[in-house]
Parts: C-alpha cells; sequence; structure tokens
C-alpha cells in the first residue's frame, strides 16, 4: 500500500489483553492489537514518522494507536515503534503499533490505514489477517 511516497506493509498482527512485564505491565480496556509494519520511503527526502499516521479502523470506527501500550510493548519486548522515527530516502525500516479495541472487531475484517506526512487527505487501509 503506497500513500504519500510510504509503501507500507503488513509483517504480522498479534492480539493479547495485556502487554509488558511485572514493572511495565498494561491492561487493555478491550485487547490490544499489536500490528507489525514495515514502511520504505520513497521520498528524496528524510521522513520522520509517527503513530499518528497509523489508525485501526472497522465499520466505519476509527481507533488511534495506544500510547501506554506502545511504551510497555518497546520496554518489554524492546520492539522498534514509530514514535518519532527518522527514514531516510529509499530506506526501509520495521516498527510495532498497538491499538486498544473492543475485542468484537477482532470478526469484523479490521483495516489498519495510513495517512499522508502532512495534512493531505490521502489514505489507504490494509485488511488486517486476523
Amino acid at each position: 500500500m503506497i500513500v504519500d511516497t510510504l509503501e507500507w506493509r503488513v509483517v504480522s498482527v498479534r492480539s493479547g489483553k495485556a502487554i509488558g512485564n511485572e514493572f511495565t505491565r498494561e491492561t487493555a480496556d478491550g485487547v490490544f492489537v499489536v500490528v507489525a509494519l514495515e514502511v520504505t520511503n520513497g521520498k528524496d527526502e528524510s521522513v520522520t514518522l509517527s503513530s499518528d499516521q497509523v489508525s485501526y479502523e472497522v465499520s466505519g470506527k476509527k481507533y488511534e494507536t495506544d500510547s501506554d501500550g506502545t511504551v510497555a510493548l518497546s520496554i518489554q519486548d524492546d520492539e522498534e515503534t514509530f514514535l518519532l522515527k527518522d527514514l531516510g530516502p529509499d530506506v526501509t525500516t520495521e516498527g510495532s503499533v498497538v491499538f486498544d479495541v473492543p475485542q468484537a472487531t477482532l470478526q469484523q475484517q479490521p483495516e489498519v490505514c495510513f495517512g499522508e506526512l502532512g495534512f493531505g487527505s490521502t489514505r489507504g487501509c490494509i485488511v488486517l489477517p486476523i
């Protein structure tokens, strides 16, 4: 999926009620959905990625990333996230985003959607293989 010259690909998806260890444990209000993504920068200059560019959408409802779950994930599993990550031209990187969503959405063909880097309205979505 290409949006604003960034090429996005879903690497894996997993879900669970909690993320972290005894020191960083976060419990979802619903269920955490962790989406591992790969992105390639097709621009001719570096860009700064953020998890705000990614959303979880199902049945017309939009869920933003969960910051507490993202922090717990990065500390517990030392997983990369997209929190203010710089990406040079023609460089590919991987990172994970975390969403706290109702359990029922997992059976409703949820999508992960991507927006532009700036203020544009171009978007693209990929159905999650849950």
